[in-house]
């Protein structure tokens, strides 16, 4: 004679069931979510996969920096997006419609300043300071904070980060 294994149906269009509708260990079914259900020691769980061809909610990980979106291998293709700026690890990439991308990013050193000779400064950072930043080309201002809190610009322009400099 066959094993026949009957599972409880349920047809709610959205939610899952309740521990008073699945024993432990039972298994549910619910065709109209396409969702599979089991009670595992008191806690509902949803097996199988999930439908993204019409989200309609926020897609939030379990934690931070715990999940991937495609991966070195499997790329999504395109990145369709109705806001205009991406916060990608805290550097802002901006558009303001015409199809120019503006990058910005913040980084604040605490440095010393040295008084040179002739009314020349230097300014300093330690090599813990410069060991944190990645090698590479940047876009710098130098700012001051008077007493009073006002801010005055003092230099900008580039500068080229290179790892051999910051070794100890």
């Amino acid at each position: 004679m066959a094993l026949k294994i009957k599972l409880k149906r349920f047809t709610a269009s959205s939610g899952d069931p309740s521990t008073s509708d699945l024993e432990v260990g039972e298994v549910g079914i619910n065709p109209i979510q396409k969702k599979i259900f089991v009670n595992n020691a008191g806690t509902i769980v949803a097996l199988g996969s999930a439908d993204f061809s019409a989200v309609d909610q926020d897609i939030i990980p379990d934690g931070n920096g715990t999940r991937n979106l495609g991966s070195a291998s499997k790329r999504f293709g395109e990145l369709f997006l109705l806001g205009q700026t991406i916060d990608l690890g805290g550097a802002i990439l901006d558009s303001d419609g015409s199809g120019q991308v503006s990058i910005s990013a913040t980084a604040t050193f605490t440095a010393s300043v040295v008084t040179g000779s002739s009314g020349i400064y230097k300014l300093v950072l330690s090599n813990s300071t410069t060991a944190d930043i990645t090698a590479g080309r940047y876009v710098y201002d130098v700012e001051l904070i008077l007493a009073d809190s006002t801010i005055e610009k003092v230099h900008y322009g580039l500068i080229t980060v290179n790892p051999e400099a910051t070794k100890v």
